[in-house]
């Protein structure tokens, strides 16, 4: 577990979360919501679990706090905010297709947002191919790959 000091306040914003010192507000630490894999709420208490890109281990925080439930529901909003902008997502399971309307996609492979079909389906663009894919296939990524054009992944 991270270690902080006793009193810290935790700043939530659009762009991530930042710890900051309670008595001379100084930062601590931050992160964007790329690096924030998860949150556990507690009767009294907050673990967030940061993992950056790069970084083998994650970092685990534990804050005790009586607005677990506020923090936890500020995290999840901001970080859907980020998922319904994002124009990105990586396949997390193998789509084999022979239908000619559907996006073939292998596991690993990066795939550009063109179109939010439905709730189910949305419409991409990977190796140079557009079609339909079910998100029950894909996370969606908080921000673009490093090349910034859709890509497979390299085997």
């Amino acid at each position: 577990m991270a270690a902080l000091p006793r009193k810290v306040d935790l700043a939530i914003n659009v762009r991530g979360v930042r710890f900051l010192d309670h008595d001379t507000k100084r930062e601590l630490d931050a992160c964007d919501y790329t690096a924030l894999r998860d949150w556990y709420i507690a009767a009294k208490s907050v673990k967030l679990f940061v993992k950056r890109a790069g970084a083998k281990a994650t970092l685990t925080y534990q804050l005790f706090t009586l607005q677990g439930i506020e923090i936890g529901s500020l995290l999840a909003g901001y970080k859907e905010w980020h998922r319904s902008r994002s124009n990105w997502c990586r396949c997390v399971k193998h789509y084999p297709v022979s239908d000619a309307n559907l996006l073939r996609m292998a596991k690993g492979d990066v795939v550009r947002i063109v179109e939010r079909t439905d709730e189910q389906w949305y419409t991409g663009e990977c190796a140079d191919q557009i079609g339909l894919f079910p998100l029950d296939h894909v996370e969606l990524l908080l921000e673009p790959p490093a090349d910034k054009q859709s890509r497979r992944a390299a085997a």
